[in-house]
């Protein structure tokens, strides 16, 4: 990837991964820097407020959703039917795409974004990014981390790594790879790095 010498010139860079890859704590990382995030799993999670996305969110997928408490109900159907998630992503993207680019509009003066989006190249959003960041990891600490955080057996945290497009894959697509495999202060390591090269700061 060749590095931009116009600091000035606004640049958004989509940011994904896999499920438990270590997306959030990048992230947190990226805004040290200057930063401005657009969380779409935050979009998605107004949504779930939103009684009029849930009624018809229910009616397709035949089951009562009405609030956030019903978050697991909607995990277990997507990770466990295609055809389910299909019709969530159907569903929820366009209109997380729509919110997306009403804030990209409302801040223009923003130079460096990062959209924050874990299926980015699943749905195709990588075609509106200048540049794709990927975090990576392998299954291992994959599992590790899902069966930690979310309270899951070994099975269960591999059904929901499998129900995404796999990292190994993922890479071919990215511009920029940023490895997690190790420590937080490597992790960190490489995004500082990778700032300072893109914008030739000192």
């Amino acid at each position: 990837m060749s590095v931009k010498t116009v600091k000035t010139e606004r640049t958004i860079f989509g940011l994904t991964g896999g499920i438990a890859s270590g997306k959030t704590t990048a992230v947190e990382r990226f805004k040290e820097h200057g930063f401005f995030i657009i969380d779409s799993d935050k979009l998605v999670d107004r949504l779930w407020k939103n009684r009029k996305f849930l009624r018809k969110l229910s009616a397709e997928l035949g089951v009562k959703l009405e609030g956030p408490k019903d978050k697991a109900i909607l995990s277990k159907l997507i990770f466990e039917s295609e055809e389910a998630r299909k019709k969530v992503n159907e569903l929820f993207h366009p209109t997380v795409f729509k919110k997306i680019d009403k804030i990209l509009a409302k801040k223009r003066k923003e130079k460096r974004i990062i959209i924050d989006m874990p299926l980015l190249l699943e749905v195709g959003y990588d075609e509106k990014c200048d540049y794709v960041i990927l975090i990576y990891s392998n299954e291992y600490y994959q599992i590790e981390r899902l069966m930690k955080r979310n309270n899951l057996t070994e099975e269960e945290a591999l059904k929901r790594i499998n129900a995404q497009m796999p990292l190994d894959e993922k890479t071919e697509f990215a511009d920029v790879v940023i490895d997690n495999n190790y420590t937080i202060e490597k992790l960190y390591r490489q995004i500082d790095h990778f700032v300072r090269s893109f914008y030739c700061e000192e």
